[in-house]
């Protein structure tokens, strides 16, 4: 049943993402509270904790990408909510197989563009400079242009309903 409210949610981020370019806060909340309630009820008390653990990890493992500008805030408080609900191996599964789903589709979109050389020749510069500079930064080089950005929150939707696949 928890995988079902999930999934919902999931979809309704995405659908929001498409639509406005965000994810609702209050999605994001509702699935935390689906999350500490859930967990209240399969571990008691000890939840709340485990929950917290289990919401910071994302934040703090994926922050540097959203200094780069590579993930939006949105998409990571639903990766902290996949976490808080399910854990860190469904968690783990799910960003691999949602980074893996969003090459596919941010490739497709680069073909489609027809933009994929000079994208791939920004990319390179880019990381040549912060190995450089030995320092990170946003990604300059038209990130924030909308034809250059895909909604990952498809990427993440996607990649949990594989995860369930594959771990379920």
């Amino acid at each position: 049943m928890i995988q079902e409210g999930l999934l919902v949610l999931l979809f309704l981020a995405a659908v929001s993402d498409i639509r406005t370019s965000r994810i609702s806060n209050r999605l994001v909340l509702a699935g935390l509270g689906m999350g500490i309630l859930f967990r209240l009820w399969e571990e008691g008390p000890i939840g709340v904790f485990t929950f917290f653990i289990h919401v910071t990890v994302p934040i703090i493992v994926l922050f540097i990408l959203f200094l780069m500008r590579v993930l939006g805030a949105g998409d990571i408080k639903l990766f902290s909510v996949i976490s808080g609900i399910c854990g860190f191996r469904e968690w783990i599964g799910c960003v691999t197989a949602a980074f893996i789903i969003g090459a596919i589709l941010a490739v497709v979109r680069m073909i489609y563009q027809r933009n994929f050389s000079m994208r791939i020749l920004c990319l390179g510069i880019y990381i040549r400079t912060i190995l450089t500079e030995r320092s990170f930064f946003p990604y300059p080089f038209g990130a924030k242009e909308q034809e250059n950005t895909i909604h990952f929150s498809i990427a993440i939707l996607i990649g949990y309903l594989v995860n369930l696949g594959v771990c379920h």
